[in-house]
């Protein structure tokens, strides 16, 4: 579950962002609140991420973890600093499942390839406001997302602005590459991305309220710092002396 909410909280951060005559960096506050889910407590969570896009790939990192996703290698790195370890996974989720499931019952197989494939179905809804305001040194525009999926309806008020000039083929290369490749996205991807278009510029201010299994889960991403120029060497390398894990059920 983790896995795939970080994978469309990234498809939405690459569609609100693209490729500006160099490198782009992001530096972003997030917060989530604690919630309980299934007799269990979740504490409050705040990060401050950073992120870089370029050609090679897509890089967010905060003190504890970092994802990266290579485009030549086709693959997923998420590391774990507290841990020291790091685990691969191709983009291709549909190979994730044929290794988790090789040698399995092929009843069992072809019933999670069709959970999957209904998991990632999504239906967006982008709705346009008149209403703005400033946050920081940016004009925004306000917008309402509303997003149907498996696990649960997620609203979103989106505050973005079109001060940062954008050319849009960073994000459609990562996005694509990334999201057409998983079960039950090839149908729903282009539509999903044309109606995201409606959302004009850079996301500058994200609230959101998911609703999962009976929880109501709120979180809040607030761009600090937002530049382009040339990512620095060694941004996609894994640090010395971490240990490469295999990928548990649970990502």
């Amino acid at each position: 579950m983790k896995l795939l909410r970080f994978g469309f909280i990234a498809m939405l951060l690459l569609m609100s962002a693209s490729l500006c005559f160099g490198d782009i960096y992001m530096k972003q506050k997030n917060h989530t609140d604690g919630f309980q889910m299934m007799g269990q407590g979740r504490p409050e969570e705040n990060n401050i991420n950073e992120v870089w896009i370029t050609d090679a790939g897509v890089c967010t990192q905060n003190d504890n973890m970092t994802m990266m996703m290579l485009s030549q290698e086709q693959k997923m790195v998420m590391i774990n600093h507290q841990e020291k370890s790091y685990v691969e996974m191709p983009m291709d989720i549909g190979k994730i499942l044929s290794q988790a499931t090789e040698g399995g019952d092929a009843e069992e197989t072809a019933q999670l390839h069709n959970m999957m494939g209904n998991m990632m179905k999504m239906e967006v809804t982008v709705t346009p406001s008149s209403e703005t305001k400033t946050i920081r040194e940016w004009k925004c525009k306000k917008y309402t997302v509303t997003i149907q999926t498996f696990m649960g309806p997620i609203t979103q008020t989106i505050w973005a602005t079109e001060d940062i000039q954008l050319d849009k083929d960073l994000y459609q290369k990562f996005s694509m590459a990334m999201f057409s490749a998983m079960p039950g996205m090839q149908k729903s991807l282009g539509d999903i991305m044309k109606k995201m278009e409606q959302v004009k510029g850079v996301q500058v201010e994200t609230e959101s309220t998911q609703t999962m299994m009976g929880t109501t889960i709120t979180s809040k991403t607030e761009l600090l710092e937002y530049k382009t120029g040339t990512a620095p060497q060694g941004l996609f390398k894994i640090p010395a002396g971490y240990t490469k894990k295999s990928m548990p059920m649970g990502m």
